[in-house]
């Protein structure tokens, strides 16, 4: 369902708890219409934008008070987007418990240029980025803008032609591609997990308890390319982790995946955080990236034209930004993530 239908339909709930005798008289025609909206949803980011429009005199208290704040000048509706210039680079993240150190950076990328092949275009163009120890950062970028390019250098799949990469001596790096299949040669699952057993000296039990904490347990006989697209990812990615890389670069983890899908990903990724494990990712989702990314880097014209906290980040741009900003952008202040604008709209 559309983010603007489920926003509709949690306010309608908040609606119908509204008694006639605590509104003024005009305030009927638009409760009676917020408690149509389970029939007549709006769909569209532009309904759901005229909907809370319509219905911004009978939104939530706590949301009242926060609307109140903003100047009648506040509310647009244009899609321009925002100078990537503008991005700052913030000391310190919204959360207390994902502070990341400013001076522990486990990797540095100054200046890289590349090109494919010596007539080419270049593909970066000077690009700089700083990924800190223990975060999730996001590499957003439009199509061809370099990104995954930068990955495969980050990884040191390709050799940069120009610029320099400083990484702690002996930095074991994995990357999962696009495609997870292209990590599978081997006919079950269980094989799968076992295949880099010695190179990388991990045993029988780190196996099991892999496939336990992401539930594969029961696809251990499985030949992989059996698996759905949600179990191919966790199994790619539990055979990644099993190397005990310092650093993880995911190209587009969640693409074609389902709903239920992207929501074990992102309790994977959100627990890797919790254990300190630094990864780089790259995706065109930008509700997922708001979610799980510390924070976010747009790679414009091959170089990187701005780094922020997530939240800034999203907040400040208005193409590059989630379904959540866009239906609320100058109507409701600071809403990011889909969950922080069903929880305003009444949804426990």
């Amino acid at each position: 369902m559309p983010l603007s239908a489920r926003m509709a339909a949690a306010y309608s709930k908040q609606a119908a708890a509204i008694t006639d005798s605590a509104l003024p008289a005009d305030n009927t025609p638009p409760l009676t219409s917020a408690l149509q909206a389970d029939t007549n949803p709006p769909l569209t980011v532009r309904d759901g934008r005229q909907f809370l429009l319509d219905h911004r005199d009978l939104l939530p208290a706590a949301v009242e008070s926060r609307t109140d704040k903003l100047a009648p000048d506040a509310v647009r509706t244009s899609a321009v987007p925002a100078d990537p210039k503008s991005l700052g680079t913030p000391d310190k993240p919204d959360d207390p418990g994902r502070r990341i150190s400013q001076a522990d950076n486990i990797l540095t990328a100054k200046d890289i240029w590349f090109r494919y092949e010596k007539n080419a275009p270049f593909v970066l163009r000077g690009a700089s980025l700083t990924i800190k120890k223990g975060e999730l950062h996001a590499l957003l970028g439009g199509n061809g803008s370099g990104k995954s390019t930068m990955m495969y250098i980050l990884s040191r799949s390709l050799p940069a032609l120009r610029g320099k990469i400083t990484r702690p001596d002996g930095q074991q790096v994995a990357m999962l591609s696009q495609n997870p299949m292209a990590v599978f040669s081997q006919d079950s699952v269980r094989a799968e997990l076992k295949e880099f057993q010695k190179r990388f000296a991990y045993d029988d039990d780190s196996v099991t308890e892999i496939m336990e904490r992401f539930s594969l347990t029961h696809l251990a006989q499985r030949h992989p390319y059996d698996l759905s697209g949600g179990e191919m990812q966790k199994t790619a990615l539990a055979k990644a982790l099993l190397t005990r890389p310092d650093l993880l670069l995911l190209d587009e983890p969640v693409k074609g995946l389902d709903p239920v899908a992207r929501r074990e990903v992102a309790e994977i990724l959100s627990e890797l955080k919790q254990s300190d494990m630094t990864m780089i990712l790259v995706t065109h989702d930008l509700d997922f990236i708001s979610i799980v990314a510390d924070r976010c880097s747009l790679l414009f014209d091959g170089h990187i034209e701005g780094t922020a906290e997530t939240k800034e980040f999203f907040a400040g741009n208005a193409y590059f930004t989630t379904t959540a900003h866009r239906l609320t952008r100058g109507i409701l202040p600071d809403v990011v993530t889909e969950k922080q604008l069903l929880s305003l709209m009444g949804e426990s």
